[in-house]
Formats: C-alpha cells, structure tokens, sequence
C-alpha cells in the first residue's frame, strides 16, 4: 500500500482525481481521508471557526482574517481553499469519477463502523484523552441524533474509498 498527500480546491480536485485514478490498477482502492467536510457547521480543519462554509467566498475571507487565532491574517484565499477550508462531499468526490469504474466502499474502521460518523469518532477517540475523548463523544451522540432525525450522516471529515473495476 502506499500513500500520497494531495492538497487541491475543489475546482483542481475535477482534474486530479480523474489523474490519479487513471493510474490505478483494477482491484485498486483511491482512499481520501481527513477531508474537512463541507457541510459541517464548524470548519475545524483549518480556521476552527462556526458556520464559515456557509458564507461566500469574499465574507469568510474576511471572517478567517478578522476572527481565526488559527490562520495568519495575510494568507490568500486560494491558498487557504488548499489547505481545506472548504472541504468536500462524499457525493461531490463520487460525481467526479462517475462513469469511470469507480464502485463507493461502505466505510470500515477495525471492521466495527457503518457509517461516517463512526468512522471519524474512531479515529479521533484513538488520538484522545479524558476530557477530549468526553467531548468527541458528545459530539459523536449529536451527529448520531442529527442522523436519526434527517438520515444523513454529518461529520466534521470525509473518509471516502473508491474500489476501481473494469467499466463495461
């Protein structure tokens, strides 16, 4: 297995991906991990700031400047969108490499996660202690309400795998 860290907006993700996943073999997995997600009312990847990915693209440039203790108030915005400030969706990366083979992979961690959810409190409750880890919880039963009421699996970050298989 081997890795390889991409840092792209969302508009050079359109050409990346299709790149990479030319280059991978039938049977081969394209795993993207540790993607902000777009959607999630705190942008906790780079600016730790609430509802940022809500506003447009010159407003939370301002925000980031004004109110992020994270980010230096200088930094451009597209380098900001390298670094993850507006994240993605599972549905954004599938519609990507529609029509080219690519079959979705329920998301599995230590075998014991069925959704998204799941698969991002089992990598941070691996990295945390006492009052995190009581925190991350509680966060965790929030997403988990959230689902229950809208059927959607919210969380701060994406962990998306794509299985590649020969398109007829």
């Amino acid at each position: 297995m081997s890795g390889w860290k991409c840092y792209a907006t969302g508009r050079e993700r359109q050409s990346i991906i299709p790149l990479i996943w030319s280059k991978l073999r039938y049977g081969g997995v394209l795993f993207i991990f540790e993607t902000p997600h777009l959607w999630f009312p705190i942008e906790s990847h780079t600016t730790v700031l609430p509802f940022i990915n809500y506003l447009p693209d010159r407003v939370a440039h301002l925000a980031v400047r004004w109110f992020s203790r994270r980010v230096d108030g200088n930094r451009e915005w597209t380098a900001l969108l390298r670094e993850g400030i507006r994240g993605g969706t599972e549905r954004e990366l599938a519609s990507i490499l529609d029509g080219r083979g690519a079959e979705l992979l329920r998301p599995s961690y230590d075998g014991a996660t069925r959704d998204q959810i799941d698969l991002w409190y089992r990598h941070v409750a691996d990295s945390a202690d006492g009052r995190k880890l009581l925190t991350r919880r509680l966060a965790m039963l929030i997403l988990k309400g959230f689902k229950a009421v809208t059927g959607y699996a919210l969380s701060p970050y994406l962990g998306v795998a794509f299985r590649k298989y020969e398109a007829l």
